[in-house]
C-alpha cells in the first residue's frame, strides 16, 4: 500500500533481518495469492540473501482457497467482505480477553460507521478445539458479547474452521481473515 515508503520506516530487508534474528518462521496466508505473489517473491529473495539465514529459512505461502476459487484483484473493493474472525480464547488471553472483544467490536463498529451493512461476520473462537460462535451472520446482528473458556493452545483447529468458512463465502463477498492472539 506504500509506493515509496512505509509510514514507520520498514522495508522488506529490515523485517526479514528482525525475522531471522529472532528465529521466527513466516506464513503468508493468502485468499489471493495472485495479488500477494509479488510480496512473497520479495519476502523469500531476502530470506535467500540473508547472510544471517545460515538455517536457509524461507516463507511458507499457504493459499486458502483453490486457485480457481480466488477473486480477481480488480473485484476485490466493489464487493462484500465476509470477515472472518478468529479469536484466541486460550488460558494465556485471560487477561486480554476484554481487549480482544474490545478490538473486535470496534472494527465491527467501523464496518458499520462507513456503512458496510452488506458484510457478514462469522467468529472462531479457539483455545485447544475450535468453535463457531457465529456463522455469516448480517454484520449488524454480529454478536458483541463473545465467553472467554480458557484452556491450551491449538492452531490448527482454528485454521481448519477458518478455512472451511473462507470456502463457504457467498460469491457475493470476498473472505477476509482477523486473527487475534498472543501466539
Amino acid at each position: 500500500s506504500y509506493s515509496d515508503l512505509h509510514p514507520s520506516g520498514l522495508t522488506a530487508e529490515r523485517v526479514v533481518d528482525s525475522l531471522v534474528d529472532n528465529d521466527i518462521d513466516l506464513f503468508i496466508c493468502s485468499f489471493n495469492p495472485e495479488a500477494t505473489s509479488r510480496t512473497e517473491k520479495l519476502l523469500s529473495e531476502q530470506y535467500r540473501d540473508n547472510t544471517s539465514n545460515i538455517e536457509q529459512r524461507d516463507i511458507t505461502a499457504i493459499p486458502m482457497l483453490a486457485p480457481t476459487a480466488n477473486q480477481p484483484t480488480a473485484v476485490l473493493g466493489v464487493r462484500g467482505k465476509h470477515i472472518i474472525f478468529v479469536l484466541d480464547m486460550s488460558e494465556s488471553m485471560r487477561n486480554e480477553w476484554s481487549g480482544v472483544v474490545t478490538a473486535y467490536n470496534q472494527y465491527l463498529a467501523r464496518r458499520q460507521e462507513y456503512q458496510e451493512y452488506t458484510d457478514l461476520v462469522s467468529v472462531v473462537q479457539f483455545d485447544y478445539e475450535a468453535i463457531v460462535a457465529s456463522n455469516k451472520t448480517r454484520l449488524s446482528e454480529a454478536p458483541t458479547a463473545l465467553k472467554f473458556k480458557g484452556g491450551g493452545t491449538n492452531f490448527y483447529p482454528a485454521a481448519q474452521r477458518a478455512c472451511q468458512l473462507g470456502l463457504s463465502t457467498p460469491s457475493s463477498h470476498v473472505p477476509e481473515i482477523v486473527f487475534m492472539s498472543d501466539g
